[in-house]
This record gives C-alpha cells, sequence and structure tokens, in this order.
C-alpha cells in the first residue's frame, strides 16, 4: 500500500487501474486508499480495498460520447475510465494509469 499511497502522490491522479498479467482486475482510488488506516498499510494488500473489474464502469473508445455521458449521469459519475480492449500490457504488481472521460 505504500508503494500505491507513492504512485498516486506522485501522479496526482485521483485513481489507477490494476493490472495482473496483462489484464485489468481492478481500480484503486486515493478514497480507497486513505480508507485503511496508516498502521495497516504494510499488511494490506490492494485487492483488498480495490474496486474490483465487475463492479468498475467504463467506456469504449468508440463509444458515442452522448451516450456516455447519459450513462455518467444515469450512474452519478463525473469521470469515467475509457479501456480499449481486454489486455493491458503492464507487469503484475504494476498500478496503470488510465485515461478519462469527463462531462465538461
Amino acid at each position: 500500500m505504500r508503494t500505491t499511497r507513492g504512485k498516486i502522490l506522485r501522479t496526482g491522479r485521483r485513481a489507477h487501474l490494476v493490472v495482473a498479467h496483462e489484464q485489468l482486475v481492478g481500480l484503486m482510488t486515493a478514497e480507497a486508499l486513505h480508507s485503511v488506516p496508516q498502521q495497516d498499510w504494510d499488511v494490506t494488500s490492494v485487492q483488498a480495498v480495490m474496486l474490483p473489474k465487475e463492479k468498475l464502469h467504463w467506456a469504449a473508445p468508440e463509444e458515442p460520447a452522448l451516450s456516455l455521458l447519459d450513462r455518467m449521469r444515469n450512474v452519478g459519475m463525473q469521470q469515467m475510465p475509457v479501456i480499449a480492449g481486454e489486455a493491458l500490457s503492464a507487469s503484475s504488481h504494476v498500478i496503470r494509469s488510465f485515461t478519462y472521460a469527463s462531462p465538461r
């Protein structure tokens, strides 16, 4: 968790995709990180606090913008990761940052 905190602070991004074996497995947010007491960081895994892929709302790059905005409003999201394909290029211990769509 200390490594994850460092990456979140260093990049300034509020969320990062979690990748294992080049596959998306979830999303780690700054809010999820801060939900774990600092004294528990050394014994808490990213998988224990991340939002799993099955619960993650995301968009494909080819999704029409109006459709995406409607979905974002329906689920109350101001940002949504845009993901192309299933496989991501990263090693199993890397948390990879994402591109997001914002309804501005």
